[in-house]
């Protein structure tokens, strides 16, 4: 899980976070509080499909590849 915190969740915490601090976004809005958690879901969901694939796709040191067997 600690991976995907820092490739997925910290990213994007951090951008919410830098908005916020910009007042480009406000989150007593419940308007702005709805885009944001909808725009960071689709995010999400992106970078964990990216990660899964990247995840299964890494060699296992000592492992035979499955093409080879």
């Amino acid at each position: 899980m600690g991976k995907v915190n820092k490739r997925i969740n910290y990213p994007i915490k951090e951008i919410l976070a830098r908005v916020v601090q910009n007042e480009e976004i406000f989150l007593e809005d419940p308007l702005h509080q709805y885009c944001c958690s909808w725009l960071s879901l689709q995010v999400a969901n992106v970078g964990t499909s990216l990660f899964v694939a990247s995840w299964n796709a890494h060699p296992i040191p000592g492992s035979v590849p499955t093409s080879y067997s």
